[in-house]
């Protein structure tokens, strides 16, 4: 079982913890329509626009409680179902489980699941037990 009463702190890519802090609220956008990635893009501010083949996306919802500090916009693909965020290089929970499951779903859904570390992969398999 994962506590979300104390700080739990996942890396996405592998463990990378040396580096500096910055990697707790920057990480990877990547374009559901045409594969385009940036990287070192902040958890908290997407892209609504592709800069490679100019697709446009809106904030449908924003995750509250998934990260410690920052709240996570959710992006749609407009026209289309397709959601979106920025999968962040490192990462620490915050205290909504909920909203961790589903940021965890959308990487997946974009990335998928190879784009997560093992540690990542044995948490979301937890997560998704405890639902």
């Amino acid at each position: 079982m994962i506590k979300f009463d104390s700080m739990l702190r996942f890396y996405i890519l592998g463990d990378v913890s040396g580096l500096n802090g910055v990697f707790m609220t920057m990480g990877i956008w990547r374009c559901v329509k045409c594969g385009w990635t940036e990287f070192m893009v902040p958890i908290y501010s997407p892209p609504l626009v592709c800069p490679r083949c100019k697709a446009e996306y809106e904030i449908v919802k924003v995750l509250e409680g998934a990260h410690i500090s920052h709240s996570i916009p959710v992006t749609r693909l407009k026209g289309t179902d397709k959601l979106n965020v920025v999968a962040a290089i490192a990462f620490t929970f915050g205290e909504n489980k909920e909203a961790v499951l589903e940021y965890l779903k959308i990487i997946v859904e974009v990335f998928g699941e190879d784009f997560l570390s093992e540690d990542v992969k044995k948490w979301l398999k937890i997560l998704k037990e405890e639902e």
